[in-house]
């Protein structure tokens, strides 16, 4: 119990910090009427201009419009409305509104709790440079909530978001111990992760995250990922990385394609390794006129 509170109490705060202020990129545009309205606090001017563009398809104007609905600034508090605008603009691959999805599954807040899917989430946010993100799915592995309980990689997840500064990940890491090689275990005992995103449709424009879920192992592992694309000449490889956290960006050629990727769990310092199955995805072409989803 004490583990999800500390856990939770941080999700909070990333949730209060992020939805109030938009991404730099944002501000600095000269355009963005909606965000002076925010900052001088017109929040029926912000209201209005992030309305029109969030129906057009813009995430940051999207994210704009969860913020107002969380913090009822301009409407009336509405998380579930908050939640949705939210979801739609971390579905364009949107950081600040990945850790807000994420939290607000985790904490059941505007949704239905679902571990599973805060996982998800925590690992996107986490990938686009998110270090609270790593804090709270490190929460998640260490309890195994949503996730394989695997210790190894909640502390490599605490480390990362130890680098990042944030001081309360220090606090955990003198909780939990790495994992250490195990006398006379065989490397043919590793199991293979499992793929979780993306699979099916993915929206263009940015690089695809890479979301796997990993077992506790007997022996320390690292994770080895394959991307192939499919064509009419068959398949041929794309995109390869090692990673030793349970996720990765792919940096694909652009334009629409179909490609399968796969993880390898692989022991370190030895040969051995665990395949995970083929998992197909296919990327979109981009739309010249995004509308509303």
């Amino acid at each position: 119990m004490a583990l999800t509170f500390a856990r939770r109490t941080l999700g909070a705060v990333v949730l209060a910090v992020a939805c109030c202020v938009l991404p730099a990129a944002a501000r600095a545009e000269a355009a963005d009427a909606g965000q002076r309205a925010f900052d001088r606090g017109d929040f029926a001017e912000a209201l209005r201009v992030w309305q029109q563009r969030a129906n057009a398809g813009d995430p940051h104007a999207q994210l704009g419009m969860g913020a107002l609905y969380d913090l009822g600034r301009g409407v009336a508090q509405d998380a579930t409305a908050a939640f949705g605008w939210y979801m739609r603009a971390a579905r364009q691959g949107l950081p600040e509104a990945e850790i807000n999805v994420a939290v607000m599954l985790d904490s059941g807040r505007g949704t239905p709790h679902d571990a599973e899917q805060a996982a998800l989430w925590y690992a996107r946010a986490m990938l686009r440079g998110n270090h609270r993100a790593e804090y709270d799915l490190a929460a998640l592995y260490a309890s195994g909530e949503g996730v394989p309980r695997n210790l190894g990689t909640a502390v490599a997840l605490y480390r990362a978001a130890q680098g990042g500064g944030l001081t309360a990940a220090t606090a955990r890491l003198k909780t939990l111990q790495p994992i250490a090689p195990s006398a006379g275990v065989a490397a043919q005992s590793l199991t293979a992760a499992t793929p979780l995103a993306p699979s099916g449709d993915v929206t263009p424009g940015n690089a695809p995250e890479l979301v796997w879920s990993t077992p506790e192992q007997p022996l320390p592992v690292l994770y080895f990922v394959e991307v192939v694309g499919l064509d009419a000449d068959g398949w041929h490889n794309v995109f390869t990385s090692y990673a030793d956290l349970p996720a990765a960006l792919a940096d694909l050629p652009a334009g629409p394609g179909t490609y399968a990727w796969r993880v390898y769990t692989v022991a370190r310092n030895t040969l051995h390794y665990a395949a995970s199955p083929w998992t197909g995805f296919r990327v979109q072409a981009e739309s010249s006129a995004p509308g509303p989803e």
